[in-house]
């Protein structure tokens, strides 16, 4: 193996730091995203509703651990920002329509599909 030549690892260490930048700005655009929030207080990213481990807790009525395991299994995709797991939206509707074998309260799951379904409804007609 011969060694690299200095134009060789200049060219590389600029290709390098320009892609570094590149995900800086792309951070910046998703942190910024994240941080846009509705009148209601509640968060989103690119118009889509992120929910925390509290809030599905709470919604569901279920426990952390639960969530955790739906997260080992890959059954509920989601994001670790800024240290905390975020779900979105559509990923928990997924999740609680299928197939799964999950543990919550079914009531409380209802009326939260209920919820996001009536408000779905509600967009359509507007637009």
């Amino acid at each position: 193996m011969e060694p690299l030549d200095k134009d060789t690892f200049v060219n590389c260490m600029q290709k390098m730091i320009n892609r570094m930048g590149q995900q800086e700005q792309l951070l910046k655009i998703l942190v910024d995203d994240l941080q846009e929030r509705n009148k209601d207080g509640n968060l989103y990213l690119r118009g889509e509703r992120l929910y925390n481990n509290r809030d599905l807790v709470k919604i569901l009525k279920t426990s952390m651990r639960s969530l955790q395991r739906y997260r080992t299994k890959g059954l509920l995709p989601f994001m670790m920002l800024r240290n905390m797991s975020y779900y979105r939206e559509s990923d928990v509707v997924k999740l609680l329509e299928g197939d799964n074998d999950i543990v919550c309260d079914k009531k409380a799951v209802q009326v939260f599909l209920d919820r996001i379904h009536e408000r779905e409804n509600r967009n359509k007609i507007e637009a």
